[in-house]
């Protein structure tokens, strides 16, 4: 099955060897994102609510490419410095999202200057185009 990379500059994007997304048949793959500015590379947010905030805003941002939403998520990773962290981060999460609410696992992980990372994978409503591939 063909795959084509995603990529906005509303979301982070290193330079490493990555795409921000692939789009494969009607699923979106959406790379792990941190809560980092794309423009100026600094962190955003000092607080775990803040920072969830800024990595759901990256992966919406990269799924609207895909001609996607937040809604058309069917299965969240995320990840997180101190899983004390939780039950902030799942209030915030569960304002950007409605039921029934995707499948997700949260795990405790280091990561190295911010608190909290996502990724994921949509699913292209049918007759959908993406609007910005790579």
């Amino acid at each position: 099955m063909e795959k084509q990379s995603l990529y906005t500059d509303k979301a982070l994007h290193s330079g490493a060897s990555y795409s921000q997304g692939i789009v494969s048949g009607d699923l979106v793959f959406v790379s792990g994102q941190v809560p980092v500015d794309p423009a100026t590379k600094q962190i955003k947010g000092g607080s775990i609510r803040e920072q969830t905030h800024a990595v759901l805003q990256s992966i919406r941002a990269i799924l609207a490419e895909a001609g996607a939403g937040m809604d058309d998520i069917v299965k969240l990773n995320c990840y997180l410095t101190d899983l004390k962290h939780f039950t902030e981060m799942n209030e915030v999460f569960s304002s950007y999202f409605n039921e029934p609410y995707p499948a997700r696992i949260t795990v405790g992980v280091q990561l190295i200057g911010f608190d909290v990372e996502m990724d994921c994978i949509a699913r292209i409503s049918s007759g959908v185009k993406p609007v910005c591939i790579k």
